[in-house]
């Protein structure tokens, strides 16, 4: 199913997808009905990471991968962040407030379980980015970007 075909056209697909071994490609074709061109492309450009680092260990839930280092003691997060996209008639003001529309960002970080503890955070079976002790942009690491 071609992005940008008509409604119609789209049912019908659907409708041709009544085994329940097609249910996952009629979920991608409700979903990618739904969602912007900029998260389509965001989308490709997390599944072409998805292998490299599955292969590395990492599990993915939404834009998120997570990784259990060696030792059991930390966790490696990797976050993919789209920009957001702002309603119509919103005034930007260079250096103040940008339009990120179209742009992402991936988020890196290392979390603890210890220093979560010692803080009072309850334990996490999954970690988001936001949740990590230790984060930085990956653009910041190799001096692109803020």
């Amino acid at each position: 199913m071609e992005q940008g075909a008509s409604p119609s056209a789209t049912m019908e697909a659907i409708v041709e997808l009544q085994n329940p071994e097609d249910r996952p490609q009629a979920r991608n074709i409700i979903s990618t009905m739904t969602k912007s061109k900029f998260a389509v492309a965001v989308d490709k450009v997390q599944a072409t990471l998805k292998p490299g680092l599955a292969a590395a260990g990492f599990r993915a839930r939404g834009r998120t991968f997570n990784r259990q280092t060696s030792d059991g003691l930390t966790q490696v997060i990797i976050g993919i962040q789209m920009g957001a996209s702002d309603p119509p008639g919103t005034t930007y003001i260079p250096g103040l407030r940008e339009n990120l529309h179209g742009k992402f960002a991936v988020n890196l970080g290392v979390y603890v379980p210890e220093v979560a503890l010692f803080s009072g955070s309850p334990f996490k079976a999954w970690i988001q980015e936001y949740d990590c002790c230790a984060r930085a942009r990956l653009g910041e690491l190799i001096g692109v970007g803020k």
